[in-house]
């Protein structure tokens, strides 16, 4: 707990890492937080409470506060000086690069669905595939660049896709989507 007996992280803790001489935690809050080993070493709980209180070395806050840190991996010899994390919150998943070298400055490297995808159809007409996410999520992505091309949110998951035939669309720029609620 942080002093004041609050919790650490404000709902799920996702990962707990030993990284260099720190111990990291993140969490579905967003947060991700360093804490000294031998801080925690010394800490020794009151005969009322098996709880003890410490704060944080470091506080990293992702995006506007709708990350949820899943989990984080760093380069093995740590020379880079980067986390890579995937992040499953809910305005949506993706990439971010966080420099543990530069100040804990963070970047989202790309967006995609949070949650699972339940679909994905490549395009008949290019280097492209459209993805149906949990997440309420209908993506097309490019192949060959990586990026999302276009990207429409709806209320329900978005469980299914296909691109309609030629014979019905003869440009076949046409995706039909199913939802979670049963509609098409």
């Amino acid at each position: 707990l942080r002093k004041g007996f609050v919790p650490c992280h404000h709902g799920m803790v996702e990962m707990l890492w030993w990284h260099g001489e720190q111990i990291l935690s993140s969490g579905a809050d967003g947060k991700v937080l360093s804490w000294d080993p031998a801080a925690i070493d010394l800490l020794e709980p009151s005969d009322t409470s098996p709880q003890v209180e410490l704060d944080p070395l470091n506080e990293v806050v992702l995006g506007d506060g709708k990350v949820r840190v899943r989990c984080m991996e760093t380069d093995p010899t740590g020379e880079l000086g980067e986390w890579i994390v995937l992040d499953d919150g809910e305005a949506g998943g993706g990439l971010w690069k966080v420099n543990w070298k530069d100040n804990f400055t963070s970047k989202r490297l790309m967006q995609s669905s949070s949650g699972a995808v339940m679909a994905l159809d490549p395009s008949p007409r290019g280097p492209y595939v459209a993805t149906a996410g949990m997440d309420g999520t209908v993506r097309m992505l490019c192949s060959k660049t990586k990026d999302t091309v276009y990207m429409a949110s709806f209320k329900q998951a978005a469980t299914t896709l296909h691109w309609v035939p030629q014979e019905v669309d003869p440009e076949q720029v046409t995706l039909v989507v199913g939802f979670g609620d049963g509609v098409v």
